[in-house]
């Protein structure tokens, strides 16, 4: 277990004066060696946008979106704040989300599924505040793994 698996097991059980005190001191200099992109995952998706296989929209675009408009949306805004983002701020309005103390989205760390809400999960920088390193490449990958756990272990009803 590395220093960001560490954080962010324990962060869910800090304090907001804790966690605020550690991003004012701490995470400016920690941030830089723990959020970068590897040169191999970068390469990837330079080749699925070349593809066709992967495509991306503006503010102006996403201001437009409405959460039943696609099959499939990923918000990958990066380290855009929850407050700036239209489509969140949508779904916030129509009280689809919850927003945690932190301005993140309110998730259960252990699945990633939205407080409110049994079908939408979240990861990424969206979630900051309930998770530390909530926009590294690590926390990315263990919280796609942890809703996809939850998903393969719900138990659909039997019609």
């Amino acid at each position: 277990m590395d220093t960001v698996d560490c954080l962010n097991e324990i962060w869910p059980a800090l304090s907001e004066e804790t966690k605020r005190g550690f991003d004012t001191k701490i995470n400016p200099w920690l941030g830089r060696m723990i959020h970068l992109i590897p040169l191999r995952n970068a390469l990837i998706l330079r080749s699925l946008f070349k593809a066709g296989q992967l495509s991306f929209i503006g503010q102006r675009e996403m201001a437009q979106i409405t959460p039943p408009s696609y099959d499939y949306l990923v918000n990958a805004t990066g380290l855009q704040s929850v407050s700036g983002d239209s489509l969140i701020q949508k779904t916030h309005q129509s009280q689809l989300v919850r927003l945690n103390d932190s301005g993140g989205l309110s998730i259960d760390a252990d699945t990633h599924r939205l407080n409110n809400h049994a079908a939408l999960y979240a990861l990424g920088s969206l979630t900051q505040g309930k998770i530390f390193a909530s926009n590294s490449i690590f926390c990315t990958a263990s919280g796609a793994e942890k809703i996809a756990s939850h998903l393969a272990n719900i138990k659909k009803p039997v019609i």
